[in-house]
């Protein structure tokens, strides 16, 4: 048994390196870890400029699981190597997902290739590419080990004594509160592994109403402790100094504007269903939502059949409560009143996607198919892995390395170019937008990944700024005289410009 674990650990560790292979290759610096040669090393992790700032909004163990890595990176090459470590992290979540789609009646092939395909999607792309982004690694095993334990507990609960009496049900919140405390969109995937038992080893239709209830209702009451924690820590940290710059628009409350919640929903609805594909394309959304339709319709006329229209009435509603995974599992974002959405906050979502069109296909496959349903099942989901292993490169070379690589190039060009002369001063003139992909956006406070200019974003400047200098290894003590009239101006838009008109071939 150890050597079959092993043997899978092993196949689903060598599939996410293959699958995230370029970032292992190129060296770059992307957005958010230019702040690694801002702080001061010799002061500790306390001198980024994060530090306080995860603190502040409530995620006080994303800097102590992300410290040793700031102080590690010395050169951009290392990025490398803790991108490495957070693939490695990640196939910790990957390989305790598949053991639990075993466990639930699915064969090891698919559930491997199952795992591999969800595990590709964009949402973690974006999470293994930055070296500030292990604690979304941590993040989402806690929120795997809460799903196991919340939906073992939500079995014997038939009163308020068994619910504090339950083991699982501590465990589970324990679990979900120390995911909230690291990244909170990363705590609804937990409804991810309590929705793979209803659909593939449970009859929904079967199901005890309650059953769902105790799902949603567990989830919500950790989201309800940590927003007073959230309200308690606010309170105590307000008179705390942060940059505006770093920390943006920050409020600790709830907001049920169904208008603006509905819009984010089918934002993040929308993307998840084009699965790996980061520019939007309604054709393939269509095909994926008529995919799970259709499987659904199959499933409810299945059982109509078996057992009678009567009892299938009596319990179609059941449909919807599984069809309510959906929104809830982009909490907390629908509540907040920030209007922001991006990959890294899709997660949960996104995969919820991929097992409901698992689900639809396994069901259209035995209905049509019959006696070749597996090894078609078995095909489709080699080639989806296939194809979805060749848009995570394409997303990477052309949405995330070629401006970063671009970016700091040009920068030490830039700088070179003026080495042996004196000068007053450097300015660097940030671009005109901030996301070559998605430049006319519906949300314009959108902050997708992929397209993503570093530049574009005051805090950055700095970061880039000493990385160039660092890498271009200029003294800037030779370089840099108060008493010279010569200012140095780096124009970002030469960098950006080019990339709008070479990316408009992708629309």
């Amino acid at each position: 048994m150890l050597k079959k674990n092993l043997l899978f650990f092993i196949l689903i560790l060598g599939g996410l390196v293959l699958i995230y292979l370029p970032i292992l290759k190129e060296e770059f610096v992307f957005n958010d870890d230019y702040f690694i040669w801002v702080m001061d090393k010799s002061k500790g992790c306390s001198t980024h400029p994060q530090f306080d700032y995860f603190f502040f909004i409530g995620r006080p163990l994303f800097p102590i699981l992300v410290c040793p890595f700031w102080m590690a990176v010395e050169r951009i090459r290392v990025l490398n190597l803790v991108r490495l470590f957070n693939i490695l992290a990640l196939s910790i979540s990957a390989f305790l997902f598949f053991k639990w789609l075993t466990k639930n009646s699915l064969k090891r092939v698919e559930s491997l290739l199952l795992t591999l395909i969800i595990f590709s999607l964009p949402t973690f792309q974006t999470q293994v590419v930055l070296a500030n982004s292990f604690p979304h690694t941590v993040a989402l095993i806690f929120s795997i080990l809460a799903g196991f334990f919340l939906y073992k507990g939500s079995f014997n609960l038939n009163t308020f004594k068994d619910f504090l009496n339950n083991r699982y049900i501590f465990s589970s919140l324990v679990f979900l509160i120390l995911t909230l405390m690291i990244y909170p969109p990363l705590a609804m995937f937990s409804w991810v592994i309590a929705l793979v038992p209803l659909l593939y080893k449970e009859d929904f239709f079967k199901l005890e109403r309650k059953k769902f209830f105790y799902i949603v209702f567990l989830v919500l009451i950790a989201c309800g402790i940590y927003f007073l924690y959230l309200k308690i820590n606010s309170s105590i940290l307000e008179n705390k100094k942060i940059p505006s710059e770093i920390i943006g628009e920050h409020y600790v409350r709830l907001t049920f504007n169904l208008g603006r919640s509905f819009l984010l929903f089918i934002k993040g609805f929308f993307s998840s269903l084009c699965l790996w594909r980061v520019i939007p394309n309604k054709m393939l959304a269509l095909f994926s939502l008529s995919i799970i339709l259709s499987g659904f319709i199959v499933k409810s006329i299945k059982f109509a059949r078996r057992e009678g229209l009567r009892f299938f009435f009596r319990n179609v509603d059941k449909i919807l409560y599984l069809a309510l995974f959906l929104p809830l599992s982009m909490l907390p974002n629908l509540v907040s009143p920030l209007y922001v959405i991006s990959y890294r906050m899709l997660s949960a979502i996104s995969s919820v996607v991929v097992l409901f069109l698992f689900f639809s296909l396994r069901e259209l496959s035995v209905f049509l198919l019959r006696r070749k349903a597996n090894l078609f099942i078995n095909i489709i989901l080699f080639t989806s892995l296939l194809w979805g292993a060749y848009l995570a490169h394409y997303n990477y070379n052309n949405f995330i390395i070629l401006q970063s690589k671009k970016e700091l190039n040009y920068l030490k060009e830039s700088l070179r170019r003026y080495q042996g002369e004196k000068i007053k001063a450097v300015n660097i003139v940030r671009p005109r937008f901030f996301n070559f992909l998605h430049y006319r956006q519906t949300f314009p406070t959108d902050v997708d990944e992929f397209g993503l200019l570093s530049s574009s974003f005051p805090q950055n400047i700095k970061g880039m700024f000493r990385c160039a200098v660092k890498e271009a290894k200029i003294d800037l003590r030779r370089m840099i005289d108060r008493k010279s009239s010569q200012v140095l101006t780096i124009d970002m838009d030469k960098v950006a410009l080019p990339l709008l008109k070479y990316n408009e071939k992708y629309k």
